[in-house]
């Protein structure tokens, strides 16, 4: 692995017997290895075995790379898009995980995306994030609803590690 990251080892079995993940971080001379027990930090040995991709879409560039960067520490793969034609032609080879999509962008907003995506199959779960007020973003929410998409919730930007994690807590 390369210096400082985590590199992630196979599952084996640990000293209760429960299975566990063995991690190594830090350069070859500083290397560090712990176990954490799987289920602990949102590790199953589902997600271990099977790569779980989320799909964000921001015109915000700052906000793309942030989210991004979250996901990514919470151990999910990341494809990020500017646009929603971007991640509409995206869709069509590859079915994620979850969207995580914003409601104010330039050429087609989270509005009209959202009817989009409902019009498609299969439809992934959602998770809304903007920076409209809150009674806006509940709006977004029962349209979903209304239409039958899975809704993960909505998020109030700026939010936090903690918030997107607790949204995304059933994906894993």
């Amino acid at each position: 692995g390369k210096p400082g990251l985590l590199v992630f080892r196979r599952p084996q079995e640990g000293a209760n017997g429960r299975h566990c993940k063995s991690l190594s971080c830090g350069p070859e001379s500083l290397r560090l290895h712990f176990t954490i027990p799987i289920g602990h930090y949102g590790l199953t040995k589902d997600s271990m075995s099977k790569p779980r991709t989320i799909a964000v879409v921001d015109d915000d560039q700052t906000t793309l790379v942030l989210v991004c960067e979250m996901l990514q520490a919470m151990g999910f793969q990341v494809q990020s898009f500017s646009s929603a034609n971007a991640l509409n032609l995206a869709r069509k080879q590859q079915v994620y995980s979850a969207l995580i999509l914003d409601l104010s962008m330039p050429d087609v907003d989270g509005f009209e995306l959202i009817y989009q995506l409902a019009d498609s199959s299969p439809v992934e779960p959602l998770l809304i994030m903007s920076t409209l007020p809150a009674n806006i973003i509940d709006v977004a929410k029962v349209i979903c609803q209304s239409l039958q998409m899975p809704v993960l919730g909505v998020l109030s930007k700026p939010f936090s590690n903690e918030d997107l994690q607790h949204a995304l807590h059933t994906l894993g």
